[in-house]
């Protein structure tokens, strides 16, 4: 019995099967919210309910589930045991058993609690490394550093009132930076070979072997330690309340990022829409702070173009490619199907809709929930996906 429990929790798992779906869930409760207060099928305006849901729940699973799944094979390790694992699935599976009644607080101390566990996860694998990491992957750990103080300030803010400025600084961070600083260290691996831009790589989720084993290996290192110093800087100065230097910072960032990272400057050059979706999201990115900075009256409107058409499209094309790759499949079998296209046409219809409400927010509710409806059939959609093909292919 006890080598049956020991192998049972010293199995080898991929964590991309336990939490791509738990994100998925978490993604159609927390967009579904809006429809569903519009019919009166919810009491509470779901102004807070929302975002947590959307940030603490979909992208954080999910990004939890892609960094344990590659980061491992970024190192040249092994891939998690089950035990390793269940603490991170766990806590954030069970709250989507009741998610509209645990409110904000309970996904504070998941993400908090998540974070934590992760980063462990990470520097022992490092420790155990066999290959140099890619430099632009330690902008995860500044992300999941500063997701653990964001997440307990935010915590802390539920049973206590901290400073104002200290507040609104971690919810800045929470909400918008935790994720640009994943997508910027992942996705300047990743993002231009599936974007159709690069060709890909000989050997999926690999690093390079560097001769060396240096923090950071090269002399981009320098160039980003800056980046990382603006970004960092400017959800700073946008907590402070400066909201257009921030957003021009961010712009600025994220520009340098797209081009000398992503390599979307150039037009995909194979593929289909799984390409082009992904290259959408990346230039999202840019786009969204650039009209937070010039148009700052229209700031929550603006951010909501890199929420749904940056993180919320990236998210389940990234999650399908892993989906495939990982499973034994042939990326390419789904890639170009009609199914994906689909995705990205209701994704982006959610991103423009939502932010129509900039120009008539006398139907800001109707655009919610309209919004919401076309969110849930991409989500109901890429989740149909990634459940067929979680099991490995049939020999």
């Amino acid at each position: 019995m006890q080598n049956k429990t020991d192998d049972f929790w010293n199995r080898r798992v991929e964590a991309y099967r336990y939490l791509f779906p738990i994100g998925a869930i978490y993604a159609l409760i927390g967009g579904g919210v809006w429809a569903l207060y519009r019919i009166g099928m919810i009491a509470s305006y779901p102004a807070a309910t929302h975002p947590a849901l959307m940030t603490g729940g979909f992208l954080f699973s999910c990004a939890l589930g892609f960094l344990w799944t590659g980061v491992p094979r970024f190192l040249g390790t092994p891939p998690p045991t089950f035990g390793e694992l269940f603490p991170v699935v766990a806590v954030m599976g069970i709250l989507t058993v009741m998610p509209l009644s645990v409110g904000p607080a309970a996904l504070y101390a998941a993400a908090l609690w998540s974070f934590g566990i992760t980063f462990a996860f990470m520097a022992g694998r490092y420790r155990r490394r066999t290959k140099d990491i890619m430099q632009p992957i330690w902008f995860v750990a500044v992300g999941l550093i500063i997701g653990i103080i964001a997440s307990a300030i935010l915590l802390l803010q539920e049973f206590t009132t901290l400073p104002y400025p200290v507040f609104s600084i971690a919810r800045s961070f929470y909400f918008r930076g935790v994720m640009l600083f994943f997508v910027a260290g992942i996705g300047m691996r990743l993002i231009p070979s599936m974007a159709g831009v690069n060709p890909m790589p000989a050997m999926q989720l690999t690093t390079l072997d560097l001769p060396e084993r240096r923090l950071l290996p090269d002399g981009k290192a320098l160039e980003l330690i800056v980046l990382a110093t603006v970004i960092t800087s400017a959800f700073i100065i946008e907590g402070l309340g400066k909201i257009r230097i921030a957003a021009a910072l961010v712009t600025g960032a994220m520009l340098w990022v797209s081009i000398r990272g992503f390599n979307i400057h150039h037009l995909p050059h194979r593929g289909g829409a799984f390409q082009w979706g992904v290259w959408l999201a990346g230039w999202a990115t840019v786009v969204a702070p650039a009209v937070a900075a010039v148009f700052p009256e229209q700031y929550v409107h603006a951010w909501h173009i890199l929420f749904i058409g940056g993180f919320g499209l990236l998210t389940p094309l990234v999650a399908l490619r892993v989906t495939l790759s990982h499973g034994g499949y042939n990326p390419p079998i789904i890639e170009k199907q009609k199914i994906v296209l689909w995705i990205i046409i209701a994704i982006l219809a959610a991103a423009g809709t939502r932010f129509s409400i900039a120009v008539v927010p006398q139907e800001a509710l109707n655009h919610y929930a309209y919004a919401a409806v076309y969110w849930c059939v991409a989500i109901g959609l890429w989740l149909a996906v990634i459940l067929k093909y979680l099991r490995p292919p049939t020999k």
